[in-house]
């Protein structure tokens, strides 16, 4: 079960950066970023350069997982704990009110515009326990079908689908932002994405620099930073 647990207590709370001033517009990009960079301020605080060097080359990653005319989307309020006992519907299953929201968050639109968990299969994101036979209702066609019906109650109040457009392209995303706080994910987006290739390890040595710049708490000079920077340079060469 510890496993399944976010890795520290900020992860549904936190993507503003500490010191932003109030009424301060944030981008999804320095979302992520922050996002990103709780999980190198851990495993630096634990001296786990390994892991480090796997959260520096997420780092160099973000713009790739960022849509970028939704850069500076007005961020949206969630509800963590959705399910049918905290719906409210009437006999003829319209939905009246939903209860229970004493955990919620605002998050950047992007990161809202997901599937439901019955029909996304994230990588290493299925619950403890569970037989390794099963598997969520990953099914191409139920995504499509969710979709067409979203896309049309989406054109009828907005006159627009962008909710939609930025679901179907949501998995990748979704598998990206997960990973930096939950421990099977991680494992599974670092064996796929995070090897220690030349062109990985040059990306991680200069999101160093870029670290330090907004995480004051850590200097050049730190024995966590330096070992790491000595084991990307290692890897170099």
């Amino acid at each position: 079960m510890i496993l399944e647990c976010p890795l520290d207590d900020q992860t549904l709370f936190s993507g503003v950066p500490d010191g932003t001033s109030k009424g301060t517009q944030v981008s999804t990009s320095v979302w992520l970023t922050e996002s990103v960079d709780r999980g190198i301020r851990r495993t630096l605080h634990r001296h786990d350069y390994s892991t480090a060097i796997n959260y520096l080359i997420q780092r160099s990653m973000i713009p790739q997982y960022v849509v970028p005319e939704h850069e500076h989307s007005p961020w949206v309020f969630v509800h963590v704990d959705l399910h049918n006992d905290n719906i409210i519907i009437d006999e003829e299953y319209n939905i009246k009110g939903i209860i229970d929201w004493d955990c919620n968050f605002a998050v950047p639109l992007q990161k809202a515009a997901t599937f439901p968990k019955l029909l996304e299969n994230v990588p290493g994101g299925a619950p403890p326990g569970l037989p390794a036979t099963h598997a969520y209702l990953d099914f191409a066609a139920d995504k499509r079908y969710f979709l067409s019906i979203l896309a049309e109650k989406e054109m009828k109040r907005t006159n627009g689908t962008s909710i939609t457009q930025l679901m179907e392209t949501s998995s990748e995303r979704n598998f990206f932002e997960m990973s930096h706080h939950r421990v099977p994910v991680h494992r599974e987006f670092v064996s796929r994405f995070c090897s220690r290739a030349r062109e990985n390890v040059g990306a991680a040595l200069k999101e160093v620099e870029r670290f330090l710049d907004i995480n004051p708490m850590f200097k050049a000079s730190d024995e966590a930073i330096v070992r790491t920077v000595q084991m990307l340079e290692e890897l170099l060469h």
